[in-house]
C-alpha cells in the first residue's frame, strides 16, 4: 500500500467505527441494564480510533518517511544480508499494514451486523436481545481486543526510526498480528469488507519510482499535508535536514548527497531510487537487489500459510518452485486453501498450481478449502480437479470435510457438482463406514444436515458400527437435529449399535431432551433390548443417568419392569453404584428387596461392586441385609471381597454375621484373606472374628492367602497369629499353597518365618516335589537353601526330578541337575526320568537336557523291562527315537517278552518308525 491509500483507508475506518460507537452508545443509552460486554466494545473502540489517527497522522505529514519504511521492509524480508542463514524472516510491514487494515474493516463490519440484532422498540425487547446476542458480542470484543495489540504493535513499526527496529518490533507482535489474520479469516466466512477491497483492489499498480515522482502523486500529498492541521502528536522526530529529501544512488556511480548537482532536494542523472526516509545517506549496496532470493521456493510456502498476497506474488517472480512442500507434504496451494486465503488461491491457480496434490495425509486443496469453510477457495479449486470425490487416508471426501464444518454453501456446492453422498469413510477410523450424513449429525452440524438431506441423503444409511443419523443425534442430545430427521424420514424404532433403538441411546446418554422429542415423533416408551430385555429404564439406570431415569418414569415407564435375566431398573442401578438412581428409583416405587438374576437381591449386588453409598440408601430404605444369591453368599460376604471395609463396617453396625459363611462355605475374612484385603481382615479381626474359621474343604484363611497369592494377607495373618504349619485340604500347609502359586515372595516369607521346608501332604508330597512340578525354579532354589531334600520320593516314588520331565518342565529340571539331583533316579514302576521324559508327547527339551548330562539310556521299566528307547516307539516320539539313537541306545535290547524297539515298531504298525529304525540298523551293520 501508497500512503495516500492508506491515509484514504483509515479516514474511512474512522468514520465507520464513529458510527459505530454512537449506535453502541444510542443502545446502551435506551437500556438500563445494557450488558458490560457493550460498554467494553465502546472503550475498545475508542482504543482503535486513537491509533487509527495516529498511523493517518504520519502517513500524511510523514508520506516520504512511510514510503521507505514499507518499501524497505519488503526488500529486507527477502534476502537481507544481516540475517543469519536459517533465521526467521521478518514479516512484510507493507502486507501487515494492508492485513491490519481489512482486518479492522471486517471487525467494524461483522460488528455493526452483530449490534443490529440488538436494536428494539421497547426495554423488553432489547434486554432480550442482548441475551440472545450476548455471546456473539463477547465474540466481537474479543476480536476488537486482539484488533487493539496488533494494530499497537503496527503503531510502533510505523514510528521506528530504522529498518531493524521495524523487522524487531513485528517479529516481538509477530503471535498478535497471527491472531489478527486468523480472525480476519472467520469473520471473511460470513462478512465483505467495505472498505479496504475498494480502496486498494480499484487499481492495481506497481508503486515504484514513476508513482513517486508523478505530478498527481505529489500534489495530492501536498493537499494532504497542508489540508488537515489537527492537533496529533508527531510519532517520529523530524529527520536533521530542512529539506527532507536523501538520495539512495548506486556506489558504483557517482554518491550526490543533498545539494550535489542542482542545489538541494535534486536529484542525480544517476540516481535509481529516490524517496525520503528521516535518515541520513544509505548506499544503494545495502538495499537487496529485488531479484531471485536463496530460499524462494521456501518463502513461498510461509508468505501461502500467512496469507500474504504481496510476498507469495513476490516469490513468483522471483521464480519460487510453485509445487516445493514442506515436511508436511503441504505446498503453498495447501496451505493457501487450508488458511482460507482465496485471493492466494486465485493468483496460485493462475500459475497452474496443481490442485490434485495431496499432503503426507492424503488431503489436498478441496479437502482444506471444504474444511477451512473458504467457499471462494472451493469454486476456484473445483474448476481445476478431476475427481470431486477423491479422499484422504481415511477416505474423508470433500463433503465429509464441509459436513463436520457445517460449511453450508460449500456443502450445497459440491452436491450441486455431483458429489458422492454415500462415500464412507475407511474401515480402521473412529467414523469407520459413516457417510457425510453421519459426519454431520456426530459433529453438531445442522445446516449442513439440511443442505444433505435436501440434496437426497438417505436417513436410513448405516455406519460400519450399524448406527443410523438418528441414532447418533440421538446420542449427542440433539432435539433440532432428531426433528429434523424424523421429517426426513427416518425410522424413529430402528436398531443401531448393540441392537440398541434410538430412545436407549438418548438414555445411555442421559438426554432428556432428546427423549422427550422421539417420544413427541411417535417412539415407544419401554422398547426392550433383542438380547438382554433391557427397556431405556434399564438402560438409564446402567449408566447412573439419573435425570434420563426420572424423565422416563414421569413420562410413565414401569419402575418394576424385568429384563430377559429377572433383573429390575433398581438391581441395575445398585450393581452401576448410582446412589442418586437408587434413590429416585426407590422413591418412585421400586422393590427394595426384589429378586432377581441369580436370586440377587440389590443390596447383594451393591455389595458384590463395594458400592457403599448405593448399599447405605437401601439399607436406609429397610434392605434385609441377611438374603442370599443363589450361590449362597450375602451382602457381607460379597461386600469383603470387594474390599470396602466402610460397607463392612456399616453392615456389621447393622447386624450382619462377622462369620457369616458365603460360596462354599468361605467365612468373611477367608473372603477378604483371598482377594487381599488386608483393612478388612483387620476390622473383622477387631470385631472377633475367628482368624481359624475353615471353609468346607478345611482351610483357614491363611490357607487362602497363601492360595491366591496375597502375601499382604499372610503378613497380616501370621502378625495376627495364624498358625503357619496348620494343615488344611489333604494336610496341604500354606507353603504347598504359595509354591503352587508361583509365589515366590510368599515362599520366602514363610521360610524367614520359621516354616518347615519338608512338610508332607496326603499324597507324600513336599513343597519342593511340587516346584518341580509346576516350574518354579526360584522357589526350588529356596527351598534347598531351607534345607528341603532334592531327591526325597513322594508316595508313588516320584521324586522332583521325576516330576520336572514327566511335566515338561526344562528349567526346573535344569536347576535339580544344578542341585545335583540324581538324573538316573527310578520311580514309579522304575522309570527314570528320561524314560519319563520319552513317554508325553512333548518333553521340550528336556531329553536333550538328560542325555546331555549323562543320563543312563538302558535303564528299564519294572512292568515291561522297556528302556528309553521301546518306550519312545511306544508313545510313537520320533523325534525322541532320533536323539535316542544318535546318543547310543541299544537297538537289539528286548522287553520282558522278548521285544525289540524295531518288532514293538512293527507290532503297532509304526511304518516311519520302522524305516528309521531299519535305516540306523543297516547304518550300524
Amino acid at each position: 500500500m501508497d500512503p495516500l491509500s492508506i491515509s484514504v483507508a483509515i479516514l474511512s475506518l474512522i468514520g465507520a467505527t464513529g458510527k459505530v460507537a454512537t449506535t453502541i452508545n444510542d443502545i446502551a443509552g435506551k437500556s438500563s441494564r445494557a450488558p458490560s460486554t457493550v460498554t467494553a466494545i465502546s472503550a475498545e473502540c475508542g482504543i482503535i480510533t486513537r491509533t487509527l489517527r495516529h498511523v493517518e497522522h504520519i502517513a500524511r505529514t510523514e508520506p516520504s518517511a512511510l514510503t521507505f519504511r514499507l518499501a524497505g521492509d519488503g526488500a529486507a524480508t527477502s534476502g537481507d544480508p544481516s540475517q543469519d542463514e536459517g533465521e526467521e524472516e521478518s514479516p512484510s510491514l507493507d502486507a501487515t499494514m494492508y492485513s491490519a487494515l481489512e482486518s479492522c474493516d471486517l471487525t467494524i463490519v461483522a460488528l455493526s451486523a452483530t449490534l443490529q440484532k440488538c436494536k428494539g422498540s421497547s426495554s423488553l425487547s432489547r434486554k432480550t436481545k442482548f441475551l440472545l446476542n450476548e455471546t456473539e458480542l463477547q465474540d466481537r470484543l474479543q476480536s476488537l481486543r486482539g484488533l487493539n495489540q496488533a494494530m499497537t504493535g503496527l503503531l510502533a513499526a510505523v514510528q521506528a526510526e530504522s529498518l531493524s527496529a521495524v523487522r524487531l518490533i513485528l517479529n516481538d507482535n509477530s503471535a498478535a498480528l497471527d491472531t489478527m489474520v486468523r480472525q480476519s479469516n472467520v469473520l471473511r466466512r460470513n462478512h465483505e469488507p467495505s472498505i479496504i477491497t475498494g480502496i486498494t483492489d480499484a487499481s492495481p499498480f506497481d508503486f515504484d519510482d514513476g508513482v513517486v515522482d508523478s505530478l498527481a502523486y505529489r500534489r495530492a500529498f501536498r493537499k494532504f499535508r497542508t489540508g488537515n492541521k489537527a492537533d496529533l502528536p508527531r510519532p517520529i522526530a523530524e529527520p536533521p535536514n530542512k529539506d527532507d529529501s536523501v538520495t539512495i544512488v548506486d556506489s558504483a556511480h557517482s554518491a550526490i548527497a543533498n545539494g550535489a548537482n542542482g542545489g538541494p532536494g535534486q536529484l542525480a542523472p544517476t540516481a535509481r531510487h529516490s524517496i525520503s526516509p528521516p535518515t541520513a545517506i544509505i548506499a544503494a549496496s545495502d538495499v537487496p537487489d529485488p531479484g531471485p532470493a536463496e530460499g524462494s521456493s521456501k518463502h513461498l510456502l510461509e508468505a501461502a500459510g500467512k496469507g500474504s498476497l504481496t510476498l507469495v506474488s513476490a516469490s513468483l517472480r522471483q521464480g519460487a518452485d510453485i509445487e516445493f512442500c514442506g515436511d508436511d507434504g503441504c505446498t503453498a496451494l495447501l496451505l493457501a486453501t487450508q488458511g482460507g486465503h482465496s485471493k492466494i488461491v486465485r493468483v496460485l491457480s493462475e500459475y497452474s498450481a496443481d490442485c490434485e496434490a495431496i499432503d503426507a495425509s492424503g488431503k489436498n486443496s478441496l479437502h482444506m478449502a471444504a474444511s477451512s469453510g473458504d467457499l471462494i477457495s472451493c469454486e476456484i479449486v473445483l474448476e481445476r480437479v478431476k475427481d470431486i470425490d477423491a479422499s484422504d487416508k481415511d477416505g474423508w471426501t470433500a463433503l465429509h470435510y464441509a459436513a463436520k464444518h457445517n460449511h453450508e454453501e460449500i456443502v450445497d456446492l459440491l452436491c450441486t457438482k455431483g458429489a458422492d453422498l454415500t462415500a464412507a469413510v475407511s474401515a480402521g477410523s473412529l467414523d469407520a463406514g459413516a457417510h457425510p450424513l453421519h459426519v454431520a449429525v456426530r459433529s453438531r452440524s445442522n445446516r449442513a444436515t439440511r443442505s444433505l438431506l435436501k440434496a437426497g441423503s438417505s436417513a436410513r444409511a448405516k455406519c460400519s458400527d450399524r448406527n443410523l443419523p438418528l441414532n447418533i443425534a440421538a446420542m449427542n442430545g440433539d432435539s433440532a437435529m432428531i426433528e429434523c430427521l424424523l421429517d426426513a424420514g427416518a425410522d424413529i424404532e430402528a436398531t443401531g449399535k448393540e441392537d440398541n433403538p434410538p430412545i436407549h441411546h438418548a438414555a445411555a446418554n442421559n438426554r432428556s431432551l432428546a427423549i422427550s422429542t422421539l417420544l413427541q415423533g411417535g417412539a415407544q416408551l419401554q422398547p426392550r433390548l433383542h438380547i438382554s430385555g433391557n427397556t431405556p429404564l434399564h438402560t438409564a439406570a446402567l449408566f447412573s443417568n439419573t435425570a434420563a431415569a426420572q424423565f422416563l418414569i414421569q413420562k410413565g415407564h414401569t419402575v418394576n419392569t424385568l429384563d430377559y435375566a429377572g433383573d429390575t431398573p433398581l438391581h441395575v442401578a445398585a450393581k452401576a453404584g448410582s446412589a442418586a438412581t437408587v434413590s429416585l428409583l426407590l422413591d418412585s416405587g421400586g422393590d427394595v428387596d426384589a429378586i432377581g438374576a441369580d436370586a440377587s437381591t440389590p443390596l447383594v449386588l451393591a455389595a458384590t461392586g463395594g458400592h457403599f453409598a448405593a448399599a447405605e440408601v437401601l439399607m436406609e430404605r429397610g434392605a434385609r441385609i441377611s438374603l442370599r444369591d443363589k450361590h449362597h453368599n450375602q451382602a457381607i460376604t460379597l461386600a469383603a471381597k470387594a474390599g470396602n471395609v466402610l460397607l463392612i463396617d456399616r453392615l456389621l453396625k447393622e447386624g450382619a454375621d462377622k462369620d457369616a459363611r458365603g460360596q462354599s462355605g468361605w467365612p468373611v475374612i477367608s473372603f477378604a484373606a483371598g482377594n487381599g484385603r488386608v483393612p478388612v481382615i483387620k476390622l473383622l479381626l477387631q470385631k472377633g472374628a475367628s482368624i481359624t474359621a475353615r471353609t468346607n474343604t478345611n482351610d483357614e484363611p491363611l490357607h487362602m492367602g497363601a492360595s491366591w497369592g496375597h502375601l499382604n494377607s499372610v503378613v497380616a495373618l501370621i502378625e495376627a497369629g495364624a498358625n503357619i504349619e496348620e494343615p488344611g485340604f489333604e494336610q496341604t500347609r500354606p507353603l504347598h499353597y504359595s509354591v503352587r502359586n508361583a509365589d515366590e515372595p510368599i515362599v520366602a516369607y514363610l521360610l524367614k518365618k520359621g516354616a518347615a521346608a519338608d512338610p508332607l501332604d496326603d499324597w507324600g508330597g513336599s513343597p519342593f516335589n511340587y516346584a518341580a512340578k509346576y516350574g518354579r525354579s526360584k522357589a526350588l532354589k529356596l527351598l534347598a537353601q531351607a534345607g528341603a531334600l532334592v531327591d526325597r520320593p513322594a508316595r508313588n516314588g516320584n521324586r522332583a526330578v521325576h516330576l520336572a520331565a514327566l511335566y515338561s518342565q526344562p528349567a526346573a529340571l535344569e536347576t535339580l541337575v544344578s542341585l545335583q539331583a540324581d538324573i538316573n533316579a527310578t520311580g514309579s514302576d522304575g522309570y527314570s526320568p528320561l524314560c519319563s521324559a520319552c513317554s508325553i508327547d512333548d518333553d521340550k527339551g528336556c531329553i536333550d537336557l538328560l542325555i546331555r548330562n549323562g543320563a543312563d539310556l538302558e535303564i528299564r521299566s519294572v512292568a515291561d523291562s522297556y528302556t528309553a528307547l521301546h518306550i519312545a516307539v511306544k508313545q510313537g516320539r520320533l523325534d525322541a527315537i532320533r536323539k535316542l539313537l544318535a546318543a547310543g541306545a541299544e537297538i537289539d535290547a528286548t522287553s520282558k517278552g522278548g521285544l525289540t524297539p524295531q518288532q514293538l515298531a512293527v507290532a503297532g504298525s509304526k511304518g516311519e518308525i520302522i524305516e528309521v529304525l531299519r535305516e540306523h540298523e543297516a547304518r550300524a551293520g
